[in-house]
């Protein structure tokens, strides 16, 4: 039984690893493919991004462009 379980050691070790340690690389690799830094889809006819601690125009679409508010009913 002795040698039995020393002769499987490193397999053991091995699958082990692989099983703790893949779903936590596969992921990171998977993400860093997927980013781009292209201009986002919005199917908005105009929209801004605004960084709140600086108040800086970060992305804009159309936003000069006149356009009438969706509601009032909230103001």
């Amino acid at each position: 039984m002795m040698s039995m379980l020393i002769f499987f050691r490193k397999p053991l070790v091995f699958l082990f690893l692989v099983t703790f340690l893949l779903p936590i690389v596969v992921p990171s690799l998977a993400l860093g493919e997927t980013f781009s830094p292209s201009e986002p889809e919005i199917s908005a006819g105009s929209a801004v991004l605004i960084d709140a601690d600086t108040a800086q125009v970060l992305w804009s679409k159309n936003s000069k462009e006149a356009r009438a508010p969706a509601s009032l009913t909230k103001m």
